[in-house]
């Protein structure tokens, strides 16, 4: 199999499992392999991936950039420091707010739409 084969399988095997074993598994396929790689990952799992991957002896960010997404708290003390992007959930929230309020406030269904929010990446030691 080829990194992305492996990449597929295991996040297959995730969807089943639970993202712990993918996480594992991830860590066990770049601790097999050499080369510079890129991981980005809901920002409990990037947690979870970097403890793995510290595990498993890869070296972040040397072999591997790991990037977050939603900037929880902790990823300004983990070591390395977590790169993520925050994507602004009050920002979210009302957006989402917003639009129920104006379906239900109308006679008639509101078509669906294409709605783009802003989001920062934060850059830090992981990437």
């Amino acid at each position: 199999m080829n990194g992305l084969e492996e990449i597929t399988a295991a996040l297959g095997r995730a969807a089943v499992l639970g993202a712990p074993l993918l996480i594992a598994t991830l860590g066990e396929i770049y601790a097999e392999r050499s080369g510079v790689a890129n991981l980005g990952v809901e920002g409990m799992m990037a947690m979870g991936a970097l403890v793995a991957m510290r595990e498993h002896g890869v070296k972040v960010p040397e072999e591997i950039a790991l990037i977050g997404f939603d900037d929880i708290p902790a990823a300004r003390i983990l070591t390395p420091s977590l790169t993520t992007v925050s994507q602004f959930p009050q920002r979210l929230g009302r957006r989402a707010a917003e639009l129920l309020m104006d379906q239900l406030e109308s006679n008639t269904p509101i078509p669906p739409r294409h709605v783009e929010l802003p989001f920062e990446l934060i850059v830090r030691e992981s990437a």
